[in-house]
């Protein structure tokens, strides 16, 4: 009947024009999954906050910079209050360490004086490109 329960507990989400929305919350998970490094052996989830501008430019072109973008893990996401999101699946050697408030990061790839302004692109997935 469209509807998906998953996650660390069950909750209830309602496929709906391209997102999964929560029956509980305020909550929508647009289902186009990002990767970063797709080559990296193991990938974490976590979900990146989007404003409606940042959700339409996923949803057109398959591409986000998570330089300066905050982090969420499912539970985490769920007790921020975030109305919208994406999941990104991250090498966890780019995680950053949890700040205090539980949220992370993308690290920098390489090291130097420039290397925190370069970009860290994550792409759309291709079609049952990521498998759990």
């Amino acid at each position: 009947r469209g509807e998906v329960v998953h996650g660390i507990e069950p909750r209830r989400f309602e496929l709906v024009d391209g997102e999964l929305r929560s029956r509980t919350a305020s909550l929508r998970v647009i289902t186009r999954t990002l990767v970063l490094d797709s080559a990296a052996p193991e990938h974490e989830i976590r979900f990146v906050k989007l404003d409606v501008s940042a959700a339409a430019s996923v949803a057109s072109v398959g591409i986000l910079d998570l330089s300066r973008r905050t982090l969420y893990s499912e539970q985490r996401l769920l007790q921020a209050g975030v109305s919208l999101a994406a999941p990104v699946a991250v090498p966890s050697s780019r995680l950053s360490a949890p700040a205090a408030d539980g949220t992370e990061a993308v690290r920098a790839s390489s090291s130097g004086p420039l290397a925190a302004s370069l970009p860290a692109l994550a792409r759309g997935a291709p079609p049952g490109g990521v498998r759990g």
